[in-house]
């Protein structure tokens, strides 16, 4: 794995900036939906039983995807949760730290996408 390392970290990080420029494009729309519209789309999320943030921004970056983009996110889902299993592993998602908080509902998140991508 020491070997590999490198070449995950490059890969989490292009995956990692990719996300960036989604998460704003997709701030920026919620932004501009009326408090209703939001309340309307919150309660349509609640009736349908997934409340989770990560995987109800994934699935709806996974609809609106063309075919090559389907499939670089479920490239990039694999290697945030083959470098998250990593850290896990070696003990880094332990703790009751915010950041390993975080790093576990993601790596959660992700493992969910991934049984509903199957």
């Amino acid at each position: 794995m020491q070997r590999e390392q490198p070449e995950l970290e490059e890969w989490v990080l292009e995956v990692l900036e990719r996300w960036d420029r989604r998460l704003e494009i997709a701030t920026a729309a919620w932004a501009e939906l009326t408090g209703g519209d939001q309340r309307r789309r919150e309660a349509e999320l609640d009736t349908a039983g997934e409340v989770d943030e990560w995987v109800v921004a994934l699935w709806n970056w996974w609809k609106q995807a063309r075919l090559w983009e389907q499939e670089q996110l479920r490239n990039d889902i694999a290697v945030l949760s083959r470098a998250l299993w990593a850290a896990a592993a070696d003990g880094r998602l332990d703790g009751p730290s915010e950041e390993a908080a975080s790093a576990r509902h993601l790596l959660r998140a992700l493992d969910r996408m991934a049984a509903i991508l199957e």
